[in-house]
């Protein structure tokens, strides 16, 4: 396996409660302020375990968890339910309005519970702006 270099900032992908029994095997705990949340575990240099560092591609594309299909658009809670843009990710920049307004449809659909998204919102994301 090739050597990749460790990221500048810490990325987890957390996983929705929904989808904690379907990842079971391959998750671990991550505490934050509020709670815990389950995060999809990474390989011995921070990367995800679904990620293959030769082809630069998801192994599980079709099926990776709802926070993969929804990057880079992220719910965040600041005395209500608001929703922030990594933008460090260069997808950030090619989002058409159309597209934002169907993530942000796709978050709620989820009906996540408020600590759950309070938790998620202690997160250290800090390259995101409102939107």
């Amino acid at each position: 396996m090739e050597d990749v270099a460790p990221r500048e900032r810490e990325l987890y992908v957390i996983l929705t409660p929904k989808e904690k029994k379907k990842f079971k095997n391959f998750s671990a705990k991550l505490k934050t302020k509020n709670r815990e949340l389950t995060i999809l575990k990474k390989d011995k240099f921070g990367n995800c375990i679904f990620y293959d560092t030769k082809k630069n591609i998801c192994k599980i594309y079709k099926n990776r968890p709802f926070e993969c299909r929804a990057y880079p658009f992220l719910i965040h809670f600041d005395n209500k339910i608001i929703f922030k843009l990594d933008t460090l990710c260069p997808r950030a920049r090619e989002c058409s309005p159309k597209e934002i307004k169907e993530i942000k449809k796709q978050w709620l659909n989820q009906n996540l519970p408020l600590n759950w998204i309070k938790a998620y919102s202690t997160i250290d994301f800090f390259t995101l702006k409102n939107l």
